[in-house]
């Protein structure tokens, strides 16, 4: 029988971290918490805001992916041959790409993370989303649907939606945002929204506390109602109000 979701656990993934050690240490830093971690040649660590799971893996592998955990990767295999997907890899870990390219693994439950905590406690805030740019938000969105994701919000059902089209979706594990962007984005982004524009400040400002470099699209802006902080291996986080 197919499954009606990828899994029932997921994280974020990124490789290759070059300092695993630095890695974690920027994380807890914002309140992250460490909650497993391997040895050996491809080392790694699972951290968590308390809503969403990052992997933080040495070896090579796509620089970004999301990965599920599934307790039967039969039943999502099914699912995805039945929408005609052609998984790759082993019956009990395999992966596929979503129609702009973005990796997607599923492997067996028992080599995942914990379930979510509830609401994030850390610096970073509340998690909002993790997006990335897509050639056609119709078929992404026709995709994903037939993953399991739900609407969540979006414009790309109006008639003239500006900026551009975009769909935020949700299957409860992850909320993907899907941009049909020409602004050049490339790859993942982690979104944060905390917030009005006061409060943000705010909370940039205890990340700058905590020895973090806030970024902004504004040279010399000292005091920004918005920014991004960038963590060793390169992947940023964008921390934005939400009014």
């Amino acid at each position: 029988m197919a499954s009606k979701n990828l899994g029932e656990r997921c994280e974020i993934r990124f490789r290759p971290v070059t300092d695993l050690k630095a890695e974690i240490a920027w994380f807890e830093r914002l309140g992250c918490k460490l909650t497993a971690r391997g040895a050996g040649e491809d080392a790694w660590a699972r951290i968590s805001d308390g809503t969403v799971h990052y992997g933080l893996w040495t070896g090579q592998g796509p620089s970004r992916s999301i990965v599920y955990f599934a307790s039967d990767p039969g039943a999502v295999r099914a699912l995805l041959q039945a929408n005609r997907i052609a998984p790759k890899g082993s019956d009990k870990t395999f992966s596929f790409p979503d129609p702009d390219g973005t990796p997607v693994q599923i492997e067996p439950l028992e080599h995942g993370a914990d379930p979510s905590q509830g609401a994030g406690t850390t610096l970073l805030g509340k998690f909002g989303e993790c997006s990335w740019p897509v050639a056609n938000v119709h078929a992404s969105v026709a995709f994903w649907k037939k993953l399991g994701f739900d609407k969540r919000g979006g414009n790309w059902e109006e008639a003239d939606p500006k900026p551009y089209p975009y769909a935020i979706l949700t299957d409860k594990f992850l909320t993907i945002g899907l941009h049909q962007a020409t602004d050049g984005r490339k790859g993942l982004w982690i979104h944060y929204f905390n917030g009005t524009s006061q409060e943000n400040r705010k909370r940039l400002g205890r990340i700058r506390d905590a020895g973090i470099e806030i970024q902004t699209g504004k040279p010399g802006v000292k005091d920004p109602a918005a920014g991004w902080i960038t963590s060793p291996s390169g992947q940023k986080f964008n921390l934005d109000p939400w009014e």
